[in-house]
């Protein structure tokens, strides 16, 4: 592999970290504004989403 594929495929990888970080952020906004209104067993399936997000960032 060349330098400037593995420069190329660097680049991607850090753009998919910050779009995943993102995701997870809006996840987690998300969880926060209907733990409010909607049952508990409702919250453990985006809270298993957003550690899986999590785990694969870092």
């Amino acid at each position: 592999m060349n330098h400037s594929r593995v420069e190329y495929f660097s680049r991607q990888l850090q753009q998919a970290a910050v779009t995943a970080k993102i995701a997870s952020a809006r996840i987690r906004r998300r969880v926060a504004a209907i733990s409010g209104k909607e049952t508990a067993r409702q919250l453990p399936r985006y809270a298993s989403l957003t550690a899986t997000i999590d785990c694969h960032i870092y």
